[in-house]
């Protein structure tokens, strides 16, 4: 079955976060995402970091409990208690550990033991067949011996050099598909010689210790002996542990069950994030802020649930308003930015959910705000008022953007023209080109569009780029072109056009000011960067600074 998620956007006081886990989330199969990185760690939150005090509890209730279930049917027959707060937990845990303490202590020394007898059962049982004792080849004062082993494939290769050597033996002992397993003696004086020839053929040394008394065969058993006493003390220290346990088993089941609980719970911490205290006073409440994903379904339990509550969402309003005054409109995320727009219209809603619904709907804060106002009022909780004014905002912006430009009348830097160029471009899918024609104090006399291209494209002819500037009625223009999907950057054939218009222009007397390419960000001038030719009218010469 296929379910609609929804991502909710969860905070309140940074104390609070137990509780809401406790009371509300748990509840629920919930998500989580990293709000860090929706974020960013910047100066007005950082992470939640904090060492989750029921870990150890947890572990060790955990593997209490693991001693109780590995008797078959153990632990189906314990009734979980009543839910156990925290303290009443670990106290159990505690008890329960001091009652096993030197049992689970032996057993570690048993398991350790039994390791290395085993470790050293595995080094010596290639070796079995050897039928001498080792404490007498450690006593050879003039012959030097090399256990290991070789890879088959190499095999061959150490038998025809043993062959062909009068002064080397060598002894197999155990072999497999992979690899044969023995050792080699040599004269004393011939020993690097030869060591050094065996490492040429891969033999791997495997070095017994001297310890050994006997033969192979007989440590061989002696360990296993050592291995059979290891194994039946196991299984009594087993026994044991559990008997003790058992007596205690139901509140150890209920001390478990509510540590995981309550370990599962604080370790939500890990996925949030916390803002940073204002200076001002009444500003020093921290707050923890938490994304999740939930089924739309039990996104709106939740909301109902937490409706009322006066701690989530406290003061929501007013640390966005503190953290746009602080940090600026660009360090909200897009649903912030979204609700801060909402408030506008909706002074006593919260506006958080309306927000989020908006960005699932439209896609991104873009998509909102090029809605239709027919289509924004399909979400709940948009009004006639609300949808006006969201659908406005791409008009106001770029309204602003040219009267900002043009507060004094006059473009005279590179800086002013592009911003200027950018309001008018806002928003355009495929490239287009301009003409602007400015007067002798770089005023905008006229705005004239002349083509538009596709994604990636757009040509021009020069005689539509001459007869726009005649159009204008002014001896001075500047040439734009957009790149929506690309970057601030003149092709080759965006030089060499510029190159012909320019002298195209010159011939009716008018000055190319500039070119610039605009993508969404960034712009590209031509003459700041030296690519823009100059016609002389004088003399009819191209100049190219280039």
């Amino acid at each position: 079955m296929v379910e609609k998620m929804k991502l909710l956007h969860i905070t309140g006081p940074k104390n609070d976060i137990d509780r809401v886990m406790e009371q509300y989330l748990s509840r629920y199969e919930i998500h989580f995402e990293n709000a860090a990185s929706g974020f960013g760690i910047s100066g007005h939150v950082r992470p939640f970091a904090e060492t989750n005090i029921y870990k150890d509890a947890c572990t060790k209730a955990q593997a209490l409990w693991e001693h109780l279930k590995d008797e078959p049917g153990g632990a189906a027959d314990y009734a979980m208690p009543v839910k156990m707060e925290p303290a009443e937990a670990e106290k159990v845990v505690e008890a329960a550990y001091r009652l096993t303490d030197e049992i689970v202590k032996r057993q570690e020394e048993v398991r350790k033991e039994r390791m290395e007898n085993q470790s050293l059962m595995d080094q010596i049982a290639p070796f079995r067949r050897l039928d001498y004792e080792f404490k007498k080849i450690l006593e050879f004062q003039f012959i030097a011996f090399r256990f290991g082993r070789i890879a088959r494939e190499h095999y061959q290769k150490l038998e025809r050099y043993i062959h062909d050597t009068d002064h080397v033996l060598f002894y197999e002992c155990d072999s497999d598909e992979a690899y044969v397993w023995g050792g080699y003696f040599v004269p004393r004086v011939y020993a690097k010689e030869v060591d050094a020839v065996c490492l040429s053929f891969h033999f791997e040394r495997i070095y017994i210790p001297d310890s050994f008394d006997g033969t192979p065969e007989s440590a061989y058993q002696e360990a296993l002996q050592k291995k059979q006493a290891y194994d039946e003390e196991e299984q009594k220290l087993k026994k044991q542990l559990h008997d003790t346990l058992e007596k205690h088993a139901g509140k150890i089941a209920g001390a478990c069950a509510a540590l995981e609980h309550y370990c599962n719970n604080f370790d939500v911490r890990k996925f949030a994030v916390c803002t940073t205290p204002g200076r001002k006073p009444g500003e020093q409440t921290e707050y923890y802020i938490l994304y999740g994903w939930m089924s739309a379904d039990d996104a709106r339990k939740l909301e109902k649930e937490t409706a009322e509550d006066s701690k989530i969402h406290t003061g929501h309003r007013r640390r966005m308003r503190s953290r746009v005054a602080e940090n600026g409109f660009s360090s909200l995320e897009p649903h912030e930015a979204l609700e801060c727009l909402l408030y506008i219209t909706n002074a006593r809603k919260n506006t958080n959910r309306m927000a989020h619904e908006l960005i699932d709907r439209f896609g991104d804060f873009a998509g909102v705000l090029d809605a239709s106002e027919e289509d924004l009022m399909t979400v709940e909780g948009v009004g006639p008022a609300t949808a006006r004014m969201l659908h406005l905002m791409p008009d106001v912006c770029r309204y602003y953007t040219q009267c900002r430009t043009g507060r004094n009348g006059c473009l005279k830097t590179t800086e002013q023209l592009a911003e200027h160029l950018m309001g008018l471009f806002d928003g355009a899918a495929q490239e287009r080109a301009l003409l602007l024609a400015l007067d002798s104090r770089s005023r905008v006399r006229a705005t004239l569009w002349l083509k538009d291209g596709t994604s990636d494209r757009v040509s021009l002819a020069i005689k539509d780029v001459v007869a726009a500037a005649l159009k204008g009625g002014t001896d001075r223009v500047v040439l734009c072109h957009n790149h929506p999907n690309g970057v601030a950057l003149p092709s080759r054939e965006d030089i060499q056009a510029t190159e012909n218009i320019v002298r195209a222009l010159g011939l009716v007397h008018v000055l190319l000011r500039d070119h610039i390419i605009l993508t969404e960000t960034e712009y590209f001038s031509m003459r700041e960067e030296n690519r823009l030719p100059f016609y002389d009218l004088a003399t009819g010469e191209m100049l190219r600074p280039y």
